[in-house]
């Protein structure tokens, strides 16, 4: 027999290049693009798994710029780390291997696990933080079931943990709560400020048994028929309803409370309310289907929304956001609506979140990602100096993620550099992120232009611009417009597919309007208006002269106003970049709402909406022969200096057909250490249904002078090639993709 006897615990010191605080989505991808540009990183989680609220524990889905087919940009998914770690869910959940939030897990910690220089530090709660003279000596935690002490000792830190605990215990300013009208000159902050914030959410699924199934509701369940809140529950407006299917986001308490210090009470009565909820649809008669349903599961903790920001060299506002600042330290993106939460929750009469429109996608900067007074510590996640408006926006997890990146790349800069965060050099920054497929509005992307110089690009096709198969005649109850990009100054005639019902000559109405986003698709302003008679009886094609004009954003918007007789014949495809959108006026408010995308009075509207089908988009009007052509998929895009549409669709697409190709020639021979190859993955949807865009290429044959490369069962985005030789011929031929009929590819990069 062994007796023992509880010691003082063990104390251990980890010396690493970087300690990442917080192993959420954006504490995981600082942690591997750290690591993966050298760095030994030390990753410390207080929770037993990672993902933080996207994690098993709290099973909140990983949205973004996307705003799930919603924002005015279309092509607003995130790339980067957070590109890959979304493909490779896919790819896991391909194989039938993983059921539910498993599949998350094992992506999670594979990706931390192939990567050697991370070592992963978790059930270990941070308790407190040294510094000297304004930097973090030590970050110091507690292993929960080992009783071991540890000393993160590194010159470099990152708070990645939401609440930032690292930060405070580091003594940083923060702010908490809502800022008043006069902090920041935002329009929607409130007269004063207060500490409300927006509360937290805890999720519970159900289970369809195939037959009835009861439930008795445990003591501790709040009996709901009693409380207040029932007064203005199941109200579409207010965005708040029960069903059989599990606990939605509007679930939600604690934003009137203190989220840190009550966090104990929030939990306590999100699952009081939890299990009453679920009683009240079971058991009071007014939720018939529920009969077969059960309770499968009550997450095991909370999903938090807001607690403290920390004061950065730059605190991002509601203002940056909506006039789209463009920052010359821009590093990752954003792109969710600011979407701010009633504080009291589900007790609150008000709308449970109020929603801000972004016009695009815009840009974060990196003074936001660092604090302005401990001189060596990072910030990325729902921590970020941003005011409360700001921070609607950029909470959500693909936008955490990219900040993620963009500091863990930064640390190695720091390393590199021997400096701090507030002295990175940004234009290296930068280009190390854009090299990595990081997002950033409107940034060039060709690194090194003397690399390409000369090349001749040449294909088997390219797509042609139309979209002749119609699916439906569709009757002009809405108006209803069309937003294609063009190559040259003006567009003089585009033929419609139109259908006149009337025995008499209808006039149809078109407006042109115009717009000055390059990365979004909302107009400013009407050019001019112009009518076009359709004969008694017509069904056919219809040229129409309409000489538009190229806008700012590199585009010609052309609206159909609405008409009793006449019809357009729409697709349920669309070709890449060329949308279809209703357009609403002051007498139209049916559909009309928190999604639809207002407009400047100016161009005689007051909203379009491209949704159809939650997810899905409208159908596509039909149109064909463009005058002039516009080549929009040429090849030679690949090569244009854009990885993802920004104006243009920035990329080649081939005609249909199996075995196309791609060749680039230079007689001048050029040194190419790294080939990239950047394939299209749908940017145009939200990313966290798990399956394959059916544009990205599964299979293919890179040749770089003699050397070929083999692809079968591609999952990804970007590859990368070393080559690490002077290169005069590259060829593509693509053999198989995971859908559509027609090759897609976004760029061909040298480094």
């Amino acid at each position: 027999m062994i007796e023992r006897r509880y010691t003082k615990p063990d104390r251990r010191t980890v010396e690493s290049d970087f300690t990442v605080v917080g192993a959420g989505i954006a504490g995981m991808l600082a942690a591997i693009s750290a690591a993966r540009h050298g760095l030994k990183v030390a990753l410390v989680n207080d929770r037993p798994v990672p993902g933080g609220n996207a994690s098993s524990e709290i099973g909140v889905g990983i949205s973004g710029a996307c705003h799930q087919v919603y924002n005015p940009s279309i092509y607003a998914r995130e790339c980067g780390l957070v590109e890959e770690m979304r493909n490779t869910m896919t790819e896991y959940s391909k194989t039938g291997a993983y059921a539910g939030h498993a599949m998350w897990d094992a992506v999670y910690t594979d990706m931390l696990g192939n990567e050697p220089n991370i070592t992963v530090y978790y059930n270990t709660v941070v308790q407190d933080a040294s510094t000297e003279d304004g930097k973090i000596t030590a970050v110091h935690g507690y292993h929960t079931k080992s009783d071991i002490w540890y000393d993160f000792v590194s010159p470099l830190y990152a708070d990645c943990s939401g609440d930032g605990v690292a930060a405070f215990k580091a003594g940083a300013a923060y702010l908490q709560g809502r800022d008043g009208k006069a902090d920041f000159g935002e329009f929607w902050a409130p007269e004063e400020p207060n500490l409300n914030t927006m509360g937290n959410t805890l999720l519970f699924e159900t289970q369809d048994m195939g037959h009835p199934v009861t439930y008795t509701a445990p003591n501790f369940a709040y009996d709901i028929t009693k409380m207040e809140f029932m007064q203005w529950i199941d109200n579409p407006k207010n965005f708040r309803q029960f069903n059989i299917h599990g606990a939605e986001w509007t679930l939600e308490v604690g934003g009137h409370w203190d989220v840190l210090k009550d966090s104990s009470k929030i939990a306590a009565d999100l699952r009081c309310l939890i299990y009453g909820i679920w009683d009240y649809v079971k058991n009071s008669g007014k939720y018939p289907e529920a009969a077969n349903y059960a309770l499968k599961r009550v997450y095991t903790m909370e999903g938090t929304r807001e607690s403290r920001r920390f004061i950065g060299d730059y605190i991002l506002t509601e203002n940056d956001i909506e006039q789209l600042t463009p920052f010359e330290d821009a590093v990752c993106i954003g792109g969710w609506p600011m979407d701010v939460h009633a504080p009291m929750g589900i007790y609150d009469p008000a709308p449970a979140s109020h929603f801000i429109p972004v016009r695009s996608i815009y840009n974060i900067p990196y003074r936001s990602l660092y604090t302005r007074d401990i001189g060596n510590l990072f910030l990325a996640g729902r921590d970020i100096s941003a005011s409360h408006l700001a921070l609607g926006s950029t909470r959500v997890m693909a936008t955490c993620g990219c900040m993620g990146q963009a500091i863990g790349t930064a640390a190695a800069l720091c390393k590199k550099d021997g400096v701090l965060p507030r002295n990175v050099n940004i234009a290296a920054l930068q280009r190390d992120l854009i090299r990595d497929d990081q997002s950033i509005v409107g940034i060039f992307e060709n690194l090194d232009p003397a690399l390409y110089e000369g090349w001749e690009v040449t294909a088997s096709s390219e797509k042609v611009c139309e979209n002749p198969a119609a699916d439906a005649c569709t009757p002009l109850h809405w108006h209803t417009g069309i937003s294609l990009p063009i190559v040259t100054d003006t567009l003089e005639s585009i033929s419609l597919h139109l259908m006149n019902a009337s025995d008499k000559d209808e006039f149809l109405t078109v407006d042109v309007l115009t717009g000055k986003t390059r990365a979004s698709y909302l107009p400013d302003a009407r050019v001019k208006t112009l009518d076009f008679t359709v004969p008694a009886g017509f069904d056919g094609w219809m040229p129409l002269a309409v000489d538009a004009p190229r806008g700012e954003d590199g585009k010609v918007h052309l609206v159909l106003q609405r008409h009793e007789t006449i019809s357009v014949y729409t697709a349920n495809t669309f070709p890449h970049s060329v949308l279809s959108y209703h357009y609403y006026t002051e007498d139209m408010q049916e559909g009309y709402d928190h999604d639809t995308h207002p407009l400047d009075p100016a161009c005689g509207y007051i909203g379009k909406d491209h949704k159809f089908g939650g997810y899905g988009y409208l159908p596509a009007l039909c149109f064909k022969d463009l005058v002039p052509a516009q080549p929009l998929y040429r090849a030679e895009n690949v090569l244009n200096g854009y990885s993802r549409p920004y104006g243009m669709p920035n990329l080649w697409i081939s005609g249909e057909g199996k075995g196309q190709w791609l060749r680039l020639h230079n007689d001048t021979p050029k040194h190419i250490e790294e080939l990239q190859l950047i394939f299209d993955t749908g940017l145009n949807t939200e990313g966290r249904r798990y399956y394959d865009a059916p544009e990205l290429v599964r299979e293919f044959e890179l040749t770089v002078n003699e050397k070929t490369f083999h692809v079968t069962g591609n999952n990804y985005r970007l590859l990368r090639y070393e080559i690490r030789e002077d290169v005069t011929d590259i060829s593509l031929k693509i053999l198989d993709t995971c859908g559509e009929n027609a090759a897609h590819l976004y760029a061909v990069r040298f480094f």
